[in-house]
C-alpha cells in the first residue's frame, strides 16, 4: 500500500497514526517516549484542549514561559 492510511494534521505535523499516548501519571520522559515508539503522538507534558486552558497557557507563554 503507497497511500496514507490516515490523513491527520495536528498544525504542521502529520502523525503515522491515529494512537495518541500521554502519560497521566507524570512519567513523562524519553524513557516513557521509548515504550511507544509506534504510537503516532506521544504527549510529554501538559496539553491544552479548550478554551479555558489555551487561555491559561497563552497568558502563561506571556510571562515568559517557553516549554
Amino acid at each position: 500500500m503507497t497511500e496514507k492510511l490516515f490523513d491527520i494534521k495536528i498544525g504542521y505535523a502529520s502523525p503515522k497514526n491515529p494512537i495518541a499516548v500521554a502519560s497521566m501519571a507524570g512519567i513523562t520522559d524519553s524513557k516513557f517516549a521509548n515504550g511507544f515508539a509506534n504510537a503516532g503522538l506521544i504527549i510529554l507534558g501538559g496539553y491544552n484542549l479548550d478554551k479555558p486552558t489555551n487561555e491559561a497557557a497563552r497568558k502563561e507563554v506571556e510571562r515568559g514561559r517557553t516549554e
